[in-house]
């Protein structure tokens, strides 16, 4: 099943800033930013009615994204821990 994705949806022009230097400090980069910012919309931010997107497979996909990167962190950066 694919995520529900609004095609027209378009980032805040005050978050593409923070998402392309999330990019950058990741690695990665996405074709399509749109589909970055849903991944790391929390549901609460939906819920409270100021997006109606409809994100919780992406929100888990950047929740793992997230924890993939700072556990590659923590382990290369921290060997005794």
């Amino acid at each position: 099943m694919n995520p529900q994705v609004d095609e027209t949806y378009k980032p805040a022009e005050s978050r593409l800033g923070k998402l392309e230097q999330f990019q950058q400090w990741i690695g990665l980069y996405f074709r399509d930013i749109s589909l970055l910012d849903q991944a790391l919309t929390h549901k609460s931010y939906v819920n409270e009615g100021l997006n109606d997107l409809e994100n919780e497979k992406l929100e888990f996909l950047g929740d793992s994204v997230i924890g993939l990167v700072i556990s590659e962190h923590v382990f290369l950066n921290y060997p005794d821990y």
